[in-house]
């Protein structure tokens, strides 16, 4: 089944995570073991933990596109994403449909959720342009913040092979994620030191 924990998928519907509420130990057998968001609802993360989750996409978290112009949408500003396993090759604890919007903020933390052989991590999974996905919202990432991410094989960022891509994630002048407009005009990045590449660890921001 799709959605083990929990399961949005009415357009527009809202889910809130807060304090110290948890989704752990649900396993899916296709997507999303602990929350699906479909369509264009939204999942508003500012606390809690989604620990000891199995699916075989999206193991803590699947956005799902539901066709037209729905956006399934993740908030995330605080809380945990860990320990949640992906049985899919390229699965991760977050994954997304092409369409999904993904907004991190605060001191939020996804990290330590491993692929499948345990052989490496695969937090939040892309296999589209980064950029076009990821954005940090409001004041940016906080120096507690930490959020792993992984790009497929498959995946085409900016129109050159991720192979390259990902190799070069984190490069000087090559930040990862959108930037901050504030309201002078000006321009910040969002602390995108934060985001670290799944593949190499020493590659980041």
């Amino acid at each position: 089944g799709r959605g083990a924990g929990i399961y949005i998928a009415n357009s527009y519907s809202k889910l809130s995570m807060s304090g110290n509420s948890s989704i752990n130990n649900n396993t899916a057998t296709s997507d999303g073991g602990g929350v699906l968001v479909a369509n264009a609802s939204v999942f508003n993360m500012t606390g809690g933990s989604i620990t000891n989750n199995k699916a075989a996409n999206g193991a803590a978290v699947m956005l799902n596109y539901g066709g037209g112009d729905n956006h399934p949408t993740l908030h995330m500003s605080g809380g945990t994403i860990e320990n949640n396993t992906a049985t899919a090759d390229d699965g991760g604890a977050i994954n997304t449909d092409a369409n999904a919007k993904l907004y991190f903020s605060g001191s939020a933390i996804v990290y330590d959720n491993p692929s499948a052989d345990a052989t490496q991590q695969k937090n939040v999974v892309l296999s589209q342009d980064s950029n076009g996905i990821i954005t940090t919202e409001g004041t940016g990432l906080k120096t507690n913040a930490h959020i792993g991410v992984y790009v497929t094989d498959q995946a085409v960022v900016k129109g050159e092979e991720s192979s390259t891509v990902y190799a070069e994630h984190g490069k000087l002048n090559t930040p990862f994620g959108m930037w901050l407009t504030n309201e002078d005009g000006t321009s910040s990045d969002g602390n995108l030191s934060k985001f670290t590449n799944d593949r190499d660890s020493s590659l980041f921001g």
